[in-house]
């Protein structure tokens, strides 16, 4: 019979984390092979109600026969509906034992392709010069994700390549719209940019001005992309999608969107939305059917132990069942 338990640990480095913002780990065991998935929650408050949501269903949850967790995800669905960051948690514990009881790393349990080591990243968020200048001299990559929420912060990028030779993908947050982009377009254009990502929102589809006619530099669309059905706009605008299981609802919906995006000829880039290692290790395993990867584990807790490793800036994962992690 599963059980359902729970460690509240501090989130680090997160774009909205606040002094009361953690990360909830949910662990789903059997006999020796235990489970788990994390969930971002910004404060006291939500962690309080979101450990009450779980103690009030823990029995149904423990009672649950997990032999499809497809179905696991369904059952979660109807169970706490609306609460998406916490099926995704208990979805990502529910696929990590499935496989370790299977003794498979969860990649080969899904059975979708070899596992080929992505390029490792590390995300830098647009402050003083002096502070990013420093953040790339202490952590050294191939690759930097830059997220700015405000257009002045591309003036920034253009004194960046003066600490690094790396190339640079940029994450713009919903503040910028993209007509002040494509002013900006000749400085974007001189700079070492692989990818811009930029918010899909359906309802503008016929109103917004594509970046794309405007520059060489691929867009990709994330968030508000967790319906499959919109895949096919998203197409039609973008170059590539950025998909975040966190925020999709868990591995399970994920790969749904993560075939349909594929059959549109979109380039995939996997995100990890919260502060552990936890959420990296899910993406890595469905990196057979991605491209890129943004990963979050630039300070993993040393209550989860895993077995990845960055070697040759190339993002290893090593042997294990599951996830390949274990809780302290």
């Amino acid at each position: 019979m599963l059980s359902l338990k729970y460690v509240a640990l501090e989130a680090e480095n997160f774009a909205n984390a606040t002094s009361d913002s953690i990360v909830l780990v949910v662990s789903l065991a059997l006999g020796n092979a235990i489970g788990i998935g994390e969930v971002i929650l910004y404060n006291k408050e939500s962690l309080q109600q979101t450990i009450e949501l779980l103690e009030t269903k823990r029995n149904l949850i423990e009672r649950y026969a997990l032999i499809d967790p497809k179905r696991f995800w369904h059952f979660l669905h109807h169970l706490i509906p609306g609460s998406t960051l916490l099926i995704a948690a208990l979805d990502s514990a529910g696929w990590d034992l499935f496989a370790q009881l299977r003794r498979l790393p969860l990649y080969k349990l899904l059975n979708i392709g070899n596992y080929t080591a992505p390029i490792a990243s590390y995300t830098l968020f647009a402050k003083d010069l002096s502070v990013l200048f420093q953040e790339i001299k202490d952590n050294p990559y191939s690759v930097y994700n830059v997220v700015i929420d405000d257009i002045k912060d591309i003036d920034l990028l253009t004194d960046l390549p003066k600490a690094t030779d790396a190339s640079f993908r940029l994450t713009i947050k919903n503040t910028i719209e993209k007509r002040e982009l494509i002013k900006h377009k000749d400085i974007l254009a001189k700079l070492n940019i692989e990818l811009i990502e930029y918010h899909f929102i359906s309802g503008q589809i016929t109103d917004i001005e594509h970046l794309s006619f405007h520059s060489n530099i691929p867009l990709y669309a994330s968030e508000n992309y967790n319906l499959e059905k919109q895949i096919s706009n998203i197409a039609t605008l973008y170059n590539g999608i950025v998909i975040k299981p966190t925020f999709c609802g868990g591995i399970t919906p994920t790969l749904l969107i993560l075939k349909e995006a594929k059959t549109t000829g979109l380039k995939i880039m996997l995100s990890a939305a919260n502060e552990t290692i936890i959420s990296t290790a899910a993406i890595l395993h469905l990196m057979p059917m991605a491209d890129k990867i943004t990963p979050s584990f630039y300070n993993p807790n040393n209550r989860i132990q895993s077995n990845i490793k960055v070697e040759n800036s190339k993002i290893e994962i090593g042997s294990g069942f599951g996830l390949g992690l274990r809780c302290m």
